[in-house]
């Protein structure tokens, strides 16, 4: 038995639409984070708030002492004042209480580098180089840029002088 041309235009077409449909099911399914992915990504914007904050704190102590902690217990000693005009300790005073922003690092580590430098360094799950998401996105002038690879990072960074 012989097809004829509209029989085989039709079988072509049946075939080339459910092979258009699988690609696109595979393309769909290739563009979305598996839960594992997905948990690891979260745990990353959860550190990299936290990571922030506890920045936020650093410089508002730099900027109404003028110095930086020697080490995150000093820092959970800190408290701004609550008059502070430095634009950074308005964040803080935003934010939770200084000694649980401390504690909130708990897998991080802090270094002073110079007189208002300094480095925060953390492990993340994921690689957020090319991020573009939650706090990756663009920031406004003077804020920090948090990309980072997967594994141990750092990033230094400096108290603004206010």
């Amino acid at each position: 038995m012989t097809l004829n041309s509209r029989e085989r235009r039709g079988r072509f077409l049946a075939i080339a639409g459910g092979a258009a449909v699988l690609a696109a099911v595979a393309l769909a399914l290739s563009m979305i984070r598996s839960p594992w992915q997905e948990r690891a990504h979260r745990l990353d914007l959860e550190r990299v708030s936290r990571l922030d904050q506890l920045a936020d704190l650093i410089d508002c102590r730099y900027a109404q002492t003028g110095e930086l902690p020697d080490d995150l217990a000093r820092l959970a000693e800190f408290v701004p004042d609550p008059a502070a005009t430095a634009s950074v300790c308005s964040r803080v005073h935003r934010a939770r209480s200084n000694a649980e922003v401390a504690r909130l690092c708990g897998d991080c580590a802090y270094d002073p580098l110079g007189v208002n430098s300094y480095q925060l360094c953390a492990d993340f799950a994921t690689d957020a180089t090319e991020a573009e998401d939650g706090p990756y996105r663009l920031r406004p002038p003077g804020r920090r840029d948090w990309r980072h690879g997967a594994g141990s990072q750092c990033f230094e960074l400096a108290a603004p002088d206010e």
